[in-house]
Formats: structure tokens, C-alpha cells, sequence
């Protein structure tokens, strides 16, 4: 009886197509279907290379430019990208890191990262309200943490500089522990006008907020894959209920923060992430960050600004 359904499809459509990565895990039903099926249609903004392959070759696609002329992304994005860097770690750490250029972000927890990491953040937020005109506002701005540690520490940090219902905090393990409702929290920030909301596995694949002005990814991001969909979530053309106040809407940008150099090291790939050349590579287990334990350690850390860049047509 399934084979006689199967066989009267005629057209698939699959949303997010990237999903279809995992190839030898896809059900055998959907294998079958893909197997009659006269025509497959797959939709999304970073094909893996794999899902080109299980669906068929890239039919039609915009680039990032030609997605902001068209008004389908805000009208360009701003970076200010810094690098940093960590000095007198403790030896176990620093052996780790050099075998493993992700060790540092991961699996340690740095108070003085966190701490300098917030100083920046709201500076950079409160320069940028200004250019607009809102002297007293802080942009609409989720942060991607490497680890939850780290995100408990600068939301910590955040808190101390801000008053405290302009900061928010989700991931799993305020839920497991303390039954936090990672949805209410969500749910709390989308109401404002103004804020911070700290995460590590909540703002990746699927987390849509079209108001959201500013992202901050305070880790190192080593798959293009995951740059891609990370700086996505801010590109989204804001709802006309923030017109008075959006830097979207007054400045014609969106604002990315980016401590860890991601850009030098993937920007000049996204065009190419778009056209389906890039393996998953496990790009959505980067997106989650680290949900295990990590070590808390001291380091001497410095954030050099590597400059501030603005692509799209603004």
C-alpha cells in the first residue's frame, strides 16, 4: 500500500534541503520517495554538498548582494571584527589549543574574556544607537557564547554593566536545572525593543527573530557552513512594527560583532556555501556550541580590532 502512494508522487518540495546532509541516515521511505518521485525541489540558504547530491545540482540561487538589492535580506551588514588573543595559559591548555585551534573556545571558560567581551559588546551597541539618534538604547542583540560557562560569565558581566531585565540568558542547562522555560525567556525577549539575549545552541538553524539588529559571535567558527547560517539569523528584513526605532530601518544595516576573526576566515566563501560546494562537515554540531563540562581558566587575554567593514549595497 506505501509503495502505491509512493508511486503517485509526483513533486517533492523539502524545506531546509541542508537537513538531507546525513545521507545513509535518511529514512528508507524517503529514500523511495526521492526514487519515484519526477521532480524534487529542496529550498535553502547553505546546500551542502551532500544534499546536492541526494536531491539534484542547484537550479537557481541569489547572491547575498543581489538578495539586499531585491529587499528579500536587510540592505547590507556592518562588521566590526576583532581577534583574540590569549597569553600566559596554563601549559596542559596551551598544548591542548595548539593541536586543536577550537581547545581555547570550546572547552575553557575565560572570566577575563567574558569580562572584556561585555565591556565591548555594550560600547559597540550604544555607539551604533547613536548614530540614529537613541542615546539611552541598547540594539536588539543575541550573542553566540562557545560554551555555557562562558555564557553564564558574561551574562554575569552584562548584568553588572546594564540593568538587569535588559539581559537575557537561554540554553539547556538552565532548563535542566533550574526548569527555565527556554521559550518563555525567548518569548520575553521578542517583546522588547531593546536587549541582549546570551546563548549557545538557541540562535542557529531555525531561530527567526526579523527585529533582531545586532549579532555578536564571541567563538571561533570553523566550518563556513555554520558561519553562514550564524550570520544569517540577523540579515532578515525587519517587521514594519520596528520602523520607529530598528537600525535596520534607520540606518539601512545589521550590526555583526565578531571577536574570533570568523570573517577573514569565511566571508570570501559565502557565495560558495550558497552554491552547495561545501560538505556538512558537521556544521549544525558546530552550531550548538559545547554543552558539556569545560575548565575555568585564567588567562591574560587582549582583543585586537582588526577593522570594520560593511558589505551589501547600503
Amino acid at each position: 500500500m506505501i509503495r502505491q502512494v509512493i508511486r503517485k508522487v509526483k513533486i517533492v518540495i523539502l524545506d531546509e534541503v541542508h537537513h538531507t546532509y546525513n545521507g545513509p541516515k535518511m529514512s528508507t521511505l524517503s529514500r523511495e520517495i526521492f526514487k519515484e518521485a519526477d521532480y524534487i525541489i529542496g529550498l535553502s540558504a547553505t546546500p551542502t554538498r551532500e544534499s546536492v547530491e541526494n536531491v539534484g545540482k542547484v537550479w537557481v540561487t541569489y547572491s547575498i548582494d543581489e538578495a539586499m538589492e531585491k529587499g528579500i535580506l536587510v540592505g547590507g551588514v556592518k562588521f566590526h571584527v576583532y581577534d583574540t588573543e590569549h597569553e600566559k595559559l596554563p601549559e596542559n591548555i596551551r598544548r591542548r589549543w595548539s593541536r586543536d585551534e577550537g581547545y581555547i573556545w570550546r572547552n575553557c571558560a575565560i572570566e577575563e574574556r567574558a569580562k572584556k567581551y561585555a565591556e565591548m559588546i555594550v560600547k559597540t551597541l550604544k555607539n551604533e544607537a547613536k548614530r540614529c539618534g537613541q542615546e539611552d538604547r541598547i540594539l536588539r542583540t543575541a550573542v553566540a557564547c562557545p560554551n555555557i560557562r562562558e555564557a553564564d560569565l558574561l551574562f554575569e558581566e552584562l548584568q553588572e554593566l546594564l540593568d538587569e531585565d535588559l539581559v537575557f540568558r537561554i540554553h539547556y542547562e538552565r532548563e535542566k536545572k533550574y526548569g527555565e522555560k527556554p521559550e518563555k525567556v525567548l518569548g520575553e525577549f521578542r517583546k522588547k525593543q531593546e536587549g541582549i539575549l546570551v546563548s549557545v545552541n538557541m540562535i542557529d538553524i531555525g531561530f527567526d527573530d526579523r527585529d533582531l539588529e545586532a549579532l555578536v559571535i564571541a567563538r571561533l567558527i570553523r566550518n563556513p557552513i555554520s558561519y553562514v547560517q550564524l550570520r544569517g539569523r540577523v540579515l532578515r528584513r525587519p517587521s514594519d512594527r520596528s520602523k520607529d526605532w530598528n537600525i535596520k530601518h534607520k540606518l539601512g544595516y545589521a550590526l555583526i560583532i565578531d571577536f574570533a576573526n570568523n570573517y577573514d576566515r569565511h566571508e570570501d566563501k559565502v557565495e560558495k556555501v550558497i552554491k552547495g560546494e561545501f560538505e556538512a562537515g558537521g556544521f549544525e554540531e558546530e552550531l550548538r556550541g559545547h554543552l558539556g563540562k569545560v575548565k575555568d581558566v585564567n588567562a591574560k587575554v587582549r582583543v585586537k580590532q582588526v577593522g570594520i567593514f560593511i558589505k551589501g549595497p547600503i
